[in-house]
């Protein structure tokens, strides 16, 4: 798949703006680039939206000139991570110089833009989900934390500053990223703060003037922006804490996960399993292209990884996932799977259908399947078994799925 087709495809984009140089932050290189627990800075931020499987492109958007973001996050080796040097002198220009290419490319007016700071690296995956929650049309949300301190208004006083009021905190907030809004909003409101010569620091200041309805969702205090070199040091200090974490996994370093599909047999439709397209008089009828294999062998996976369902992350309410080939939702799931720090050892697939005899497609569905997860052909098995003419399945009504996988952790 070219650039232009998966962001024409795309639902859900995210823009790292990474043009700046840091000149706060007090360093010979820019701020992004400085390693935190032996990686670059802008590698974990970049790593944490690739975990997040509902976004379909995550792009990191540098100088023209920047000849540096390629080396550093070719260890992601993702096809969803691309670069775009289109940055621009200001945050606002990167952001709208981005939200052009993306246009020019094809994506849709009403694709959801998540914006985040490359600078943001401590972003959990909870904080991303309650923010995925929020999302409402022609409305924007963004992460946030209430202050907790006592805010004074400032004064300055024959040089010297002085507190010339104390504002209320309960109504306060602290912005966060990202920061999501359909593309053509934001597009427009970044346009309109141009045109008005209005600085503005982050898109929501931008959708304020266009009076389009923020939603503040409750953000995370590990998801802070890195400005000093005070800032990175305590950014270190949670990132290795986080680590010692990961070492310090259960006993017994394995998971096991079970994953049953079911979908009723129909004429009009192609019969997919395994990403392999069956000759037959009937196919499964679902919202996506209904391969019940790949969907229990996506369920089993997750299940395995506590990562909830694959109803819970690819939602069949949502018209993206529409015809939407289930080997390629198989294939985000497993990634956020890997990223969560599991592995696949093997799985064990039982495909029950009176018809049609699947015994001559096995190799290539096996093989698929294989490719799709990056392992061993022998890590995957798969068997086919008849209902002996008992009920809805042997009445050729339709077909069932059930998988079982045993991961391990990641070793570290």
């Amino acid at each position: 798949m070219t650039q232009t087709d998966l962001f024409s495809h795309a639902r859900h984009l995210a823009i790292i703006p990474s043009a700046g140089t840091g000149q706060r932050y007090g360093a010979a290189q820019p701020k992004q680039y400085t390693r935190l627990a032996g990686e670059p800075m802008l590698v974990h931020t970049v790593r944490r939206l690739l975990a997040f499987a509902r976004l379909d492109a995550v792009c990191v958007v540098v100088t023209a000139g920047d000849s540096d973001a390629q080396s550093v996050l070719a260890a992601l080796a993702c096809s969803r991570l691309h670069i775009l040097h289109d940055g621009g002198a200001t945050r606002a220009q990167t952001v709208s110089q981005a939200l052009a290419r993306l246009t020019a490319q094809g994506a849709a007016p009403d694709a959801w833009v998540w914006v985040h700071d490359a600078a943001r690296p401590g972003l959990t995956m909870d904080a991303l989900e309650r923010l995925q929650a929020a999302l409402v049309p022609q409305q924007a949300a963004i992460l946030a934390l209430p202050v907790a301190d006592t805010v004074k208004q400032a004064s300055s006083q024959n040089g010297a500053i002085r507190s010339a009021s104390t504002l209320d905190r309960s109504v306060l907030h602290t912005a966060q990223t990202p920061q999501v809004v359909q593309l053509s909003l934001l597009t427009t409101a970044l346009e309109t703060a141009h045109a008005q010569a209005i600085t503005v620091t982050d898109e929501a200041s931008a959708l304020e003037l266009l009076g389009v309805p923020v939603t503040l969702v409750h953000g995370s205090t590990h998801n802070f922006k890195v400005t000093t070199q005070e800032d990175a040091a305590l950014m270190e200090l949670i990132m290795n804490a986080e680590h010692t974490k990961q070492v310090a996994r259960p006993a017994t370093p394995f998971r096991i996960g079970q994953g049953m599909d079911v979908h009723a047999l129909v004429l009009g439709r192609p019969l997919i399993l395994g990403g392999i397209t069956i000759p037959h008089t009937h196919g499964l009828q679902g919202h996506s292209d209904a391969d019940a294999l790949c969907h229990a062998l996506t369920d089993a996976l997750l299940g395995a990884a506590a990562l909830g369902d694959i109803g819970r992350m690819f939602p069949d309410t949502d018209t993206q996932y529409a015809g939407a080939d289930s080997t390629q939702l198989l294939a985000k799931a497993y990634a956020a799977v890997k990223n969560a720090g599991w592995t696949l050892i093997n799985a064990d697939a039982t495909i029950i259908a009176q018809a049609p005899k699947l015994a001559t497609f096995m190799p290539a569905i096996q093989a698929r399947l294989a490719q799709v997860l990056g392992c061993d052909i022998g890590q995957i098995n798969i068997k086919a078994k008849t209902n002996e003419n008992l009920g809805f399945l042997g009445r050729k009504e339709g077909i069932e799925c059930r998988v079982t996988v045993l991961l391990t952790a990641i070793a570290i």
